[in-house]
């Protein structure tokens, strides 16, 4: 959920002698930042000197985040265009050239045909940097990014302080399959298709990075391994299930604890194909939908 969530802990309205308690926080932090006495694997915790309420083996070490890794096409040919509108605006001001969003086109492929659904995702940025949230390049160019849909890879997040303030060691173990390294390369070879095809190659002056230079599979996937970055979405910690290894019930409910909820995207048994906001919201509603069938209400 959005950092204004994180670590937020709700109680039920007046009226209910037990009312839920929810905990609604990123899927990082919905496994370290329980309020103390903590809900957590036990012998973490217990490392770490804090009362431990409740431990249990099922908050297990599931962590789900998705990777992506950025094509730069440089010296874009539309570059004196660029310019030109560039001028209309007061550079001190924010015009239409300046409100950009994350991705002005997108597309979900499979980077095998006999797949059944996509399992890649390409991004379509109209400028280019070294790094995200880095310094425009000299140059005009674009940006086309490739993230996975359906990862393997499980990573980790765990305490490290009884300072509820202080990070948590997070190990998001990205490229830990065959298959998650072997669509981040496909996927690069599908982004740099599009780039080299009709109407695109012909503004296209050279490949910035990871450049011509890098052909085989070997190499784009150290390119991955050393240049790939985060999409965020983290998911999966506390995972939602019928069997009794799973962290919360089919109605949101903390096995092992009394009038606990958790109400975010770390109940996910994996990540969604796609961004995350949609499915933590869809939770939400029916979080909302369950506690108020419970309290007589009827779903609404």
């Amino acid at each position: 959920m959005s950092p204004s969530t994180r670590g937020t802990t709700s109680r039920g309205g007046p009226g209910r002698d037990a009312p839920d308690g929810l905990l609604a926080a990123s899927g990082r932090e919905a496994r370290a930042s329980r309020p103390r006495p903590a809900l957590a694997v036990g012998a973490v915790l217990l490392a770490v000197a804090i009362l431990v309420s409740f431990a249990s083996p099922r908050i297990s070490d599931r962590l789900q985040r998705r990777s992506t890794i950025a094509l730069v096409d440089g010296e874009f040919a539309l570059a004196r265009e660029r310019a030109r509108e560039a001028r209309r605006f007061d550079p001190l001001s924010v015009g239409p050239l300046l409100a950009l969003a994350a991705g002005y086109a997108a597309a979900f492929v499979r980077t095998r045909p006999e797949l059944k659904r996509p399992d890649a995702q390409l991004y379509f940025i109209n400028f280019s940097t070294a790094k995200r949230g880095g310094v425009l390049h000299p140059w005009s160019g674009f940006t086309l990014s490739v993230s996975q849909l359906q990862a393997e890879s499980r990573g980790s997040v765990r305490i490290q302080s009884p300072d509820p303030r202080a990070a948590p060691a997070i190990r998001y173990n990205y490229l830990a399959t065959e298959n998650d390294c072997r669509v981040m390369v496909e996927g690069l070879k599908i982004a740099r298709r599009i780039a080299q095809a009709a109407p695109l190659a012909g503004y296209v002056v050279r490949e910035e990075f990871p450049g011509p230079q890098v052909k085989s599979d070997a190499e784009l996937l150290e390119v991955v391994r050393q240049s790939g970055e985060t999409v965020f979405h983290p998911t999966s910690t506390c995972r939602m299930g019928a069997d009794e290894r799973s962290v919360v019930d089919s109605r949101l409910r903390v096995r092992g604890v009394a009038g606990l909820r958790v109400v975010d995207a770390s109940v996910m048994p994996a990540v969604v194909s796609g961004n995350t906001n949609a499915a933590v919201i869809a939770v939400a509603e029916k979080a909302a939908d369950l506690i108020h069938s419970e309290r007589g209400g009827g779903p609404s």
